[in-house]
């Protein structure tokens, strides 16, 4: 009894629909597509030819043809001269058992061909306004067939979509890695002129440790600046040391570290980096780094649930935390948040301020 059932006819129509589905969600170009659905929907209607058409202003174009003998691919058709036009205008499928019996068609248009019967069903698809079907004899197709040629469409429509949203964010990636290919590029040049007028004004040694900073800051930048996919795994410690150096002050190191060995995988060493840059930025404008007795003392520690991160600030000027958050503030809480998968969180202390980081295990091996 299975066998019988699974050899019927509806189950090989269901299979041949389900698998005309899968094949034309699984194009990847506008034109696969079209072929995709024109060679299936032909294929579960019998006909002879099946056209997709395209209406361009007062025109019906054919665009995909499959057929042994093409008949219309690349022709255009005035839009009130022909079936595909009053299904696409009316919304409606139109149905055609024998050409010489309606009065709606056009004969002159099938003249020569073998065309007998025509059906045409609307698409309300991107790029595509309707398909239709030829036979040699006069035919008629069953409901069912053309409700499969309507499920077929909305497939395709929805495959056409997501390949145009796909494109529309590929493009705008590009644009986006060539503006910041452009910005590196200044950047970089900027830091240049930065070494290059310092050593032209300072005296020598000022000069040459001026330079230092800077170019650890492009460093440090680059670090940060670069895919994560494409950064070898490195130890916690040294990538926060890294980040750091342009801001330390000789021999009296006034930023300590503390923690156990953690190896960075991925993004998160561009976002540690981003966020100790951020917080150093923040301490030279406002906290502890804006003075000469102040220091920062950065720990970590691992736990079940990840890792906890404390940046503290001792004997700088006191910094206000009740306000609305900075927009420095708001960064390093996408950083935590988006890329780390975490929270960051700002808390007064008795000689200065802290920040917690908090961010999943995922993100870093410990030994």
């Amino acid at each position: 009894m299975g066998n019988e059932v699974s050899g019927s006819l509806p189950a090989i129509i269901s299979m041949r629909l389900l698998g005309a589905m899968e094949s034309i969600s699984t194009a990847r170009t506008y034109e696969e597509i079209f072929r995709r659905l024109n060679s299936a929907a032909r294929a579960l209607l019998s006909a002879d030819s099946a056209a997709l058409i395209r209406q361009e202003g007062d025109v019906c174009l054919c665009i995909d043809e499959d057929a042994f003998n093409p008949l219309w691919i690349g022709r255009s058709f005035p839009i009130d001269a022909c079936l595909s036009g009053l299904s696409i205008a009316s919304n409606e499928k139109v149905i055609v058992h024998d050409i010489s019996q309606d009065e709606r068609t056009l004969n002159t248009i099938y003249e020569g061909t073998f065309v007998r019967a025509v059906s045409v069903v609307p698409l309300s698809s991107l790029g595509l306004s309707a398909i239709g079907f030829y036979w040699a004899k006069p035919h008629t197709p069953t409901d069912n067939e053309l409700e499969m040629v309507e499920v077929l469409g909305r497939v395709a429509s929805t495959t056409l979509s997501l390949l145009t949203e796909n494109t529309r964010a590929a493009l705008a990636q590009r644009d986006a890695e060539l503006a910041r290919d452009e910005l590196r590029h200044r950047l970089k040049n900027a830091y240049a002129s930065a070494i290059g007028v310092a050593s032209l004004t300072l005296p020598k040694e000022t000069a040459s440790e001026y330079a230092g900073r800077v170019r650890a800051l492009v460093s440090t930048y680059d670090a940060i600046d670069g895919p994560g996919s494409a950064l070898a795994p490195q130890q916690l410690g040294t990538c926060i040391a890294n980040a750091l150096s342009p801001y330390q002050r000789g021999p009296d190191v006034p930023i300590s570290l503390d923690g156990p060995i953690v190896a960075l995988k991925g993004d998160a060493i561009g976002a540690i980096g981003l966020l100790m840059n951020e917080f150093a930025t923040n301490s030279i404008k406002y906290g502890a780094l804006s003075s000469e007795a102040g220091r920062i003392a950065v720990s970590w520690r691992t736990n079940e649930a990840g890792m906890v991160m404390t940046w503290a600030e001792r004997d700088g000027p006191p910094v206000d935390v009740s306000g609305p958050p900075s927009e420095g503030s708001r960064l390093l809480r996408r950083i935590a948040e988006r890329y780390l998968r975490g929270r960051i969180d700002c808390r007064p202390a008795i000689e200065g301020m802290e920040w917690l980081v908090e961010m999943q295990t995922g993100f870093f091996t410990s030994h």
